[in-house]
């Protein structure tokens, strides 16, 4: 009796063992559905194309971000568009936009813009307080032309769980708007308006020429012989990477721009670059560039 009692005891040990590692693999399975933070790619289309000719059909793009989780709100960090190359078009937030629980925003690329082409994507960043069911990012495309039309969707792919490697830090943010004030500065014309944007020892270098100017009154007179001699025109400068850490940043970009002589007779000139900002944090907050580079785009 007393073997068989103890072959029943080691049996009920064996089955209650057994139902505490179900019940865990259970709870491993539910708590891996969940996250407190993705980056996601989105595909979209501003076009298609049909026929033999590859004719193309413009479409309008909306992008839809729902917050499927029934109690917890989530926070979107940044909801950026780029090309079918991989260029920065546009960023459709300045900061990031809670989310509440069962609710949804969205973002629409227009049919008239075209710029994304047929390969183009939203990178969303978004992250919660703690673990929620992971959002739904979709695209819909719709277009017409003549009597037809057409539409259809696209699901985003999780790239990064955990830390949003590529949500825009409150840094990356100044120093895209920063950017955004290069050119107008440019175009301005005036020497001190530029010369803003760098600190004291600032060097300036490109291909293709042996000087490199080190200090602010060469650059200053750098920057004052362009001024004199030319006008600048078709002026832009596409961002197209920031990367910071601590109080050092390194932004990358294109500059396209056309540089019209101020004396007759003197050939206009034409300038297709790939830029590398050094930039410097200052006791401000405020970036500066510490090191210019400059070498000619393919």
């Amino acid at each position: 009796m007393a073997k068989m009692m103890n072959s029943l005891n080691v049996y009920l040990c064996i089955q209650i063992v057994s139902l505490l590692l179900l019940v865990q693999a259970a709870d491993a399975r539910v708590n891996a559905d969940l996250s407190t933070g993705q980056t996601v790619y989105v595909p979209v289309y501003s076009h298609i194309y049909q026929g033999d000719r590859e004719s193309p059909i413009y479409l309008a793009v909306t992008l839809s971000i729902r917050n499927v989780d029934p109690r917890m709100p989530i926070t979107v960090l940044s909801a950026d568009y780029y090309d079918f190359k991989g260029n920065l078009l546009k960023r459709y937030q300045e900061g990031s936009v809670d989310v509440s629980p069962a609710s949804s925003i969205r973002y629409v690329v227009p049919e008239s813009d075209k710029a994304g082409g047929s390969g183009a994507c939203f990178m969303v960043a978004w992250r919660s307080d703690g673990p929620v069911n992971p959002p739904i990012l979709e695209s819909i495309m719709i277009g017409t032309r003549s009597q037809q039309g057409i539409s259809f969707g696209s699901r985003g792919q999780v790239l990064v769980e955990g830390t949003l490697e590529k949500a825009p830090t409150d840094g990356q943010d100044k120093i895209l708007r920063m950017a955004e004030e290069w050119v107008p500065a440019l175009k301005s014309g005036s020497i001190e308006r530029n010369m803003a944007f760098f600190t004291e020892d600032v060097l300036v270098a490109g291909s293709g020429r042996d000087e490199v100017y080190v200090g602010r009154e060469k650059v200053r007179k750098l920057l004052a012989h362009h001024m004199e001699s030319f006008n600048i025109t078709a002026c832009s400068f596409r961002v197209r990477d920031v990367n910071t850490m601590k109080d050092w940043a390194e932004l990358r970009g294109e500059f396209r721009a056309v540089w019209k002589p101020k004396k007759k007779g003197v050939a206009e000139e034409k300038e297709f670059s790939n830029y590398v900002w050094v930039l410097k944090r200052q006791a401000d907050g405020s970036w500066k560039i510490a090191r210019f580079l400059f070498y000619p785009a393919e």
